[in-house]
């Protein structure tokens, strides 16, 4: 070259020559000076060469090849880039057709797929997998280029799959792999980089789908390659290394301790071979390190985890941060550091371990797959910080590697349980956030496996008792199932006993059992859990130190509880303690805490509340403010600003009330809006605004008298009440609301109105758990609701509708009974479907009714977003109706869940008229039900709903002073008579009539009713008068006749002497009665008695169950404050009203109640007709006598001897019950029997 001159025509060519032999003696002996002076000769070639030269292609290529030579070296990129520059030029000077194309087209592939490799360019991988697959068409089989070109192909594929993940890719990349292993027999050359390949597309597949059969052949591919492999071959350090990691992977699945001595020993063999200033020797230190990690964790060497951390400090030092293995290596030194905390406690190992882990984060993955390396140790250092500092990153990191841990963990690893708990307290913790069920279900297994790894006397039991209950209270308050919550009250008591007194956990657990008792009380209604709720608060706060994290939550909590207690009993001193700890609970929060605005909200509610119950107007305007600036700081994207701005629309509009000024109307207006816009389709919370705008349109239609602006609101309140997703109990609220504006604008809504206000009490009903929950939801329900409804409809003369709204709404208690005991039993008969129609429509119901755990109030902690509540209600609701529109298909079942039309209900009357007599405010009338299915009105002008309950008051007073002449000559007069005169010319006299009275009139004895004056006839001696609480206990007590009609066997009841607990007198009477009833019964009926001791309480639900006819014979009791446990006084224990409507009677046909107050109901809700008579009537029974206030002891047996004496002198037959009743009545000996004690008995039923 030093002979040819500068300018020599050939110089270019000799420049040409000389660069191929230097650069085939640098790819022999790898001598970076020979690479250096051939790059020099190529390039001074290029310059020279005129650009149709014919050797330009060649001079293109080769220096393509020896720059990307030079990068492999020295991972400059610029050398890469120029490469791919040169190749491209090459590849056009080498159109389609050239014989040279082929080669061309497979270097640019293999270019760039390098840069890709490097740099992660997609537009390098998609044009390598492009040119490559073009190679592959232009090599034909044969060809020796072809396997090369497949081989590119392959490794783009694999590349491919590690970007997106698609496992076609892979399917691929094995595919072509294969191929070119296929073309390799054997002997050739070549075979043992295709073993290696192939096996390494094997092993990631298995990475990814788990099937043993592709390590297996992995490990046997790498093998093969390795014995194949000449000693010297550039590879074998790349293939001691592989197998290496396959053998590792290979002891973590079988557990083989023999593959991991042998994983070790390849890896030290690799690092013998590959010289430390290899590009790839940083990852082969760290894997390594990773084998050693493994050891240590097996057999504890400290020289195994002591070299494991310095060969991870050593690769990470060597390796540059763009390399692309430098994710992983930071991964692995993270585990190395967390190895040795655990081992030697140092926190800044555990410190310089989580950054090593968040450098890992941050960098692009090498690989779609999971990262098992990382994922097995990386949870519990996140968890262990987030424990500490609430960083929600490192919540997300250990519920993505806590499932890593758990699956490489035996089942009999000692920290197994403490595992299962960190996992499941960040599931349930990620569900709080997010809403995401699975993570909840999934929760719960885990906390009560770790509860069965914690047996008792398990230091930890406590503790895995907590997180199980605090997890079943969130199942509770998502799905309302009540055995959650039982369970969970359940476990929290259990695990306050094993706690204790001075543990620093003992606050929050006093505190968590608080909020499960306080949800008890809000789905069930007992008092007493409220009682217990803020008792359990208070021992809370005393515990809390004063600067403990969970002192706001604490004040906000016992807050929420007086606020409700205060909604119960409006007693002042709750609403002011209530504010009290609102106020603070904010002062630890000042401004600037994050959660500043939602104590502000907070306190305003409150202070809502009590202005409306003192009208101070401070509270009035502190409210505003403190919405306003909670409004002004909330975050706009926070999921509570709706409700703030709806809250804050509610406050101007009371505002506009006491101060006049219509700028605030407006602000309420615009305000509710922007919360609706805010507030996707379905959300529950949409029934708050629409009941504020109905509200908010009032009071400008007071100013402006707009019709528009009316109907504007009536249309809103009839959304509000509609609006399906804001759960059932909320509605009906909503329904009143629109009751008491469409009273006050008197609009033509108020029967709509009406109407869904009872039905959503009804379905509110169905749905709750218990009867004492759905009693109390019943007292907190206005008592005139079905009497209201009807009267607006007799007002509108609609007649039938008036009769379909009382048999809704009276009774619902009795009603919703027989639908659960009947049509969903009856369900359940028909088949697989009918079962899972049944099962599916409780579950359903309950989740539905969960809607008011979603409280209107802003809280501190938001179970789901509010995107998410809406899907979930809105999907649930579908749910609830597509399965309520299946089962009205089953035939019987059209109208469930609906009130019954009329034209189902007048067969009632088959046997004599039916009175439903209606008190209420706007009027009250008598609908009669004939026998032919027509109804009477009869109005009834002269009564008010306060003369009746004049009239209750009255009576009590004139029983005690024997004068109720009065009141019985006041009821003829004001209600009977007026019936009675529209009877006479429809009914004979003789004829059994049917009162169904409603309001308090139903604790005044109608058929005592009349003048009492000489010459003219009283009730009893026109009619024979009989009570049904509802047309539908009437309806059922007929139908019972087909299976009871054979039940004639008789048994007699009688306890004088009550339980110790009793304070009742000694009944001296009971045996006697007794004697007279046994002298009576027709020799034709089987009779029992049961007296004395023997008389308990299962002895008597025994012998009910098993005869049809029942004399009882007992103090009877009924209890003001819960009617359902209104009882019979036995030897052992009292006989509630609960424990009847439970038995299943088999023969059930007549009983005689000759007990005090058997068919005297709760005077706060009347119209429900709870008392012991209606409860024996329910449980079967056609026909009952019952007493209507205190019987005589000294006096009973007269009206027993001649009831009986008139009864079975017709026969057996429990329907001429009613018949000997009213002529027992009047054939007794006035002398010896009084008028009280001759109507105090009462028919009820057929």
């Amino acid at each position: 070259m030093g002979l040819c001159p500068m300018v020599h025509p050939s110089r270019s060519s000799f420049l040409l020559s000389f660069g191929n032999a230097v650069f085939t003696r640098f790819q022999e002996k790898e001598n970076l000076k020979d690479l250096e002076e051939a790059i020099s000769c190529y390039l001074g070639s290029l310059t020279m060469l005129p650009l149709e030269h014919l050797d330009r292609a060649n001079v293109l290529e080769n220096s393509a090849l020896a720059l990307t030579a030079r990068y492999e070296r020295r991972r400059d990129t610029a050398d890469l880039d120029l490469a791919v520059t040169y190749h491209i030029k090459a590849l056009d000077l080498r159109p389609q057709g050239h014989p040279d194309r082929s080669s061309s087209i497979l270097n640019l592939s293999d270019v760039l797929l390098t840069r890709y490799e490097g740099e992660g360019r997609s537009e390098d991988l998609d044009l390598a997998i492009r040119h490559s697959s073009e190679a592959v068409q232009l090599y034909a089989v044969g060809h020796p280029w072809r396997p090369s070109a497949l081989t590119t192909l392959g490794n783009a594929y694999r590349s491919r799959f590690e970007k997106q993940g698609d496992y076609t890719d892979l399917e691929l990349c094995i595919d072509t792999y294969g191929s070119v292993l296929g073309l390799h027999p054997p002997g050739h050359l070549d075979r043992p980089m295709s073993l290696m390949n192939l096996a390494t597309a094997l092993k990631t597949r298995f990475d990814g789908l788990g099937d043993r059969a592709d390590l297996e052949l992995s490990i046997t591919h790498y093998k093969e390659a390795l014995a194949v492999c000449s000693p010297k071959h550039s590879s074998r350090s790349s293939l001691h290394m592989n197998l290496a990691n396959a053998l590792l992977v290979h002891f973590d699945q079988a557990g083989e301790i023999a593959h991991l001595g042998l994983a070790i020993k390849h890896y030290e063999e690799a690092r013998n071979l590959l010289p430390r200033e290899s590009l790839d020797y940083p990852l082969l230190l760290s894997n390594h390190a990773s084998a050693l990690l493994t050891r240590f964790s097996r057999a504890g060497s400290q020289t195994d985890l002591n070299l494991a951390v310095e060969y991870c400090g050593i690769a990470v030092t060597m390796c540059p941060p763009e390399n692309r293995h430098y994710r992983s290596l930071l991964m692995v030194f993270g585990n190395a550091l967390r190895a040795r905390f655990m081992q030697y406690g140092n926190f800044e190992d555990l410190q310089l371990a989580i950054e090593n882990y968040e450098g890992a984060l941050k960098m692009p993955p090498a690989a779609q797959l999971d990262h098992d390396t990382l994922h097995l140790n990386l949870a519990n250092v996140y968890f262990t910080r987030f424990e500490h500092k609430g960083d929600a990153n490192d919540l997300s990191g250990a519920i993505k590697y806590c499932g890593q841990v758990l699956a490489s963990r035996s089942p009999n690893h000692p920290g197994r349980s403490l595992l299962l708990q960190t996992f499941a307290t960040a599931l349930r913790t990620r569900f709080d956030q997010q809403g995401d069920l699975e993570d909840l279900q999934l929760a719960l297994t885990y906390h009560n496996e770790a509860l069965r790894l914690r047996p008792p006397g398990h230091a930890a039991r406590s503790t895995s008792l907590t997180e199980l209950a605090n997890s079943l209270l969130v199942r509770y308050s998502q799905q309302g199932n009540f055995a959650d919550l039982e369970l969970a009250i359940e476990h929290y008591g259990s695990a306050l006993q094993l706690l204790s007194p001075d543990s620093p956990n003992r606050s929050w657990l006093l505190m968590s059992f608080a909020n499960a008792l306080f949800s008890r009380f809000q789905s069930e209604g007992d008092s007493t859990d409220l009682e217990l709720a803020i008792e359990q608060y208070r021992a809370a706060l005393e515990s809390h130190p004063p600067n403990h994290p969970k002192l706001c939550v604490s004040h906000t909590n016992i807050a929420n509880a007086y606020l409700t207690r205060f909604e119960q009993h409006k007693m002042s001193q709750d609403i002011e303690l209530a504010v009290q700890h609102y106020e603070s609970a904010l002062a630890l929060r000042p401004v600037g805490h994050p959660k500043h605005f939602l104590s502000l909200v907070s306190l305003a509610n409150a202070l809502v509340v009590r202005y409306l119950q003192q009208e101070d107007p401070v509270d009035l305007n502190r409210s505003t403010e403190h919405c306003q600036t909670a409004l002004d700081i909330c975050p706009q994207t926070h999921p509570d600003r709706p409700s703030i701005f709806y809250t804050q629309a509610n406050i101007l509009r009371l505002r506009f009330q006491k101060q006049g000024d219509i700028t605030d109307l407006k602000n309420a207006i615009d305000y509710l809006h922007i919360a609706m816009e805010a507030l996707p389709e379905g959300h529950p919370d949409l029934y708050i605004i629409y009941n504020y705008l109905a509200l908010t349109h009032i009071a400008r239609y007071t100013l402006s008298h707009d019709v528009d602006e009316q109907q504007q609101a009536f249309w809103y309140h009839e959304r509000s009440a509609n609006h399906a997703t804001s759960g059932t109990w909320r509605r009906f609220q909503a329904s009143l609301s629109w009751i008491s504006e469409a009273k006050k604008q008197q609009h033509s809504s108020l029967l709509l109105a009406h109407k869904t206000s009872v039905t959503l009490l009804d379905r509110y009903l169905l749905s709750t758990p218990s009867m004492q929950s759905r009693h109390q939801a019943l007292r907190s329900a206005p008592s005139s609701l079905a009497s209201e409804a009807a009267a607006q409809a007799i007002k509108e003369n609609r007649l039938d509708t008036a009769v379909e709204l009382l048999e809704q709404g009276r009774g619902l208690l009795w009603a919703q009974l027989a639908r659960l005991r009947t049509p969903l039993d009856r369900l359940r008969l028909l088949g697989e479907d009918g079962c899972k129609l049944a099962e599916g429509f409780e579950r359903l119901s309950k989740l539905l009714e969960s809607g008011n755990s979603f409280s209107s109030r802003v809280t501190d902690e938001s179970y789901l977003p509010f995107e998410e509540k809406a899907k979930f209600y809105r999907h649930t609701s579908e749910q609830w109706n597509t399965t309520v529109n299946n089962i009205r298909k089953f035939e019987n079942f059209q109208h469930f869940i609906e009130p019954t039309p009329f034209n189902e209900l007048r067969s009632v009357a088959d046997c004599g008229p039916v009175i439903i007599v209606n008190i209420s405010q706007p009027c009250c009338a008598a609908i009669i039900v004939m026998s032919d299915g027509q109804l009477r009105l009869v109005n009834l002008p002269r009564v008010t709903i306060e003369d009746i309950s004049a009239m209750s008051s009255d009576f009590t007073d004139a029983l005690k002073k024997k004068r109720l002449i009065p009141i019985l000559r006041k009821l003829w007069e004001m209600i009977v008579h007026p019936i009675v005169e529209e009877l006479k010319d429809l009914v004979p006299i003789g004829s059994r009539i049917w009162w169904c009275p409603t309001s308090k009139l139903t604790s005044l004895p109608l058929h005592g009713a009349g003048p009492y004056r000489k010459g003219q006839l009283n009730l009893s001696s026109l009619y024979i008068s009989s009570y049904t609480p509802t047309l539908s206990a009437l309806i059922r007590s007929r139908r019972a006749s087909a299976n009871n009609s054979n039940a004639h066997t008789f048994v007699a009841i009688g306890q004088a002497q009550p339980n110790e607990g009793s304070p009742e007198l000694e009944l001296k009477s009971i045996d006697k009665e007794l004697a007279l009833a046994r002298s009576l019964i027709p020799a034709s009926m089987s009779y029992s008695e049961l007296t004395g001791s023997a008389s308990t309480s299962d002895a008597v639900l025994r012998e009910m169950h098993e005869h049809g006819w029942v004399h009882l014979a007992c103090h009877g009791k009924q209890d003001i404050s819960q009617p359902f446990d209104s009882s019979f006084a036995l030897r052992d224990k009292p006989l509630r009203l609960l424990d009847i409507i439970h038995a299943d009677l088999a023969h059930p046909e007549f009983a005689f109640l000759s007990a005090c107050h058997t068919a005297v109901g709760d005077k706060n809700t009347p119209d429900e007709v709870i008392h012991l008579a209606a409860g024996i009537q329910f449980s079967g029974f056609r026909s009952v006598i019952g007493t209507m206030f205190a019987v005589d002891d000294k006096t009973t047996h007269y009206m027993v001897s001649e009831f009986y004496n008139v009864l079975f002198g017709e026969g057996i037959d429990g329907t001429n019950a009613a018949k000997a009743l009213n002529k027992a009545a009047k054939v007794v000996n006035k002398d010896e029997v009084p008028l009280d004690q001759r109507i105090v008995f009462i028919h009820i039923g057929a």
